[in-house]
């Protein structure tokens, strides 16, 4: 009583797709899409020469989205060395599996790299997405609950 309490969940900001060569379409997809619906920057990073339908088949089903993925491709090394200079870093690398290079950038830029399999239970998957604010407003003075004393509320337990 006298507290007004409120979750909200606001998306990790930029998160980088790893695309491996035994990615299922699934794989990437879902982690493609629960990225972007929870709000996050994608990037859809994929390793030098690998050709990928399924990467492919993305982009075009994505170009409406305004920049809403962007594609790149780059060596682990590459990857590990960016993260430290002038890219910035990344808070989020969702990748399956990880190499340490892609270890080791995550752990220099401060970040989180994630490498367990993909949830088909979406409100799982997008749980690696977003990040939860627990908000407490006190409302009492002293224990006096003033103009909201009078609103109904679940019994104190």
């Amino acid at each position: 009583m006298g507290q007004d309490n409120v979750r909200r969940y606001l998306p990790v900001g930029s998160v980088r797709v790893r695309v491996h060569p035994d990615d299922s379409a699934f794989d990437v997809f879902a982690r493609a899409c629960a990225a972007h619906v929870a709000g996050c920057g994608v990037v859809i990073s994929t390793p030098p020469g690998l050709e990928s339908a399924i990467v492919a088949r993305l982009e075009a089903l994505t170009e409406s989205w305004a920049g809403g993925i962007e594609f790149v491709e780059e060596s682990d090394a590459h990857w590990r060395s960016d993260r430290g200079g002038t890219g910035g870093p990344r808070p989020l690398c969702r990748a399956r599996p990880a190499s340490l290079e892609v270890l080791q950038a995550g752990n220099a830029a401060n970040g989180c790299v994630v490498s367990v399999p993909v949830s088909a239970e979406g409100r799982l998957e997008l749980l690696w997405y977003v990040r939860e604010q627990s908000i407490s407003t006190d409302y009492h003075r002293y224990g006096n609950l003033g103009i909201r004393a009078d609103e109904p509320r679940a019994q104190v337990m």
